[in-house]
């Protein structure tokens, strides 16, 4: 069964059909609201597209730097050895320092010092700078069994001529055998 569709009002007076439109306030043809929808739509996968492009450039470029932060380890690991000693031996030369004193004090004038303050029956084995500590180890003999009137006139000797401190700043003994 065909249909005719026959229209007897004149082109002037008939009602023009109303095309459709998505969007009621506009009038907007609907094949450019298609063609927009179909054009955004394209541009958004080209930025997709080129987000992947791009994320995967940077994570090619994480893993490059990943790679070469393994490959410096062993440098890393010798730098902060190398570190480790220097920082010991600044707080030896610290503690040089402090046993040379501010006047500068000179080792000579120091072991001078140590000589002529030992007494008859006293004499030294080692003396070393150890750890901020200055060291003196030596021995003591008496026929009268007064080995350590020998090692106390010694430290006594010794602190009277150096009444600045400089010398030895603090004595300690040690013990005696």
């Amino acid at each position: 069964m065909i249909m005719l569709d026959i229209n007897l009002v004149p082109n002037n007076l008939r009602k023009r059909k109303k095309r459709k439109s998505l969007l009621k306030g506009f009038n907007i043809p609907m094949e450019v609201v298609i063609g927009s929808a179909g054009g955004l739509f394209l541009i958004l996968i080209l930025v997709h597209i080129l987000l992947l492009f791009a994320i995967t450039a940077k994570v090619s470029h994480k893993n490059q730097i990943a790679q070469e932060a393994k490959e410096l380890e062993p440098a890393k690991i010798q730098v902060e050895a190398v570190i480790s000693q220097l920082r010991k031996l600044q707080a030896r030369q610290n503690s040089l320092k402090q046993v040379i004193g501010d006047d500068k004090v000179r080792w000579a004038k120091k072991l001078n010092e140590i000589s002529d303050s030992l007494t008859d029956g006293v004499w030294l084995t080692k003396i070393s700078f150890n750890e901020e500590i200055f060291f003196i180890k030596g021995s003591a003999l008496s026929t009268q069994g007064r080995e350590m009137v020998g090692v106390h006139n010694f430290t006594s000797s010794l602190k009277k001529r150096d009444a600045t401190g400089v010398l030895i700043p603090a004595f300690k003994a040690a013990g005696a055998r």
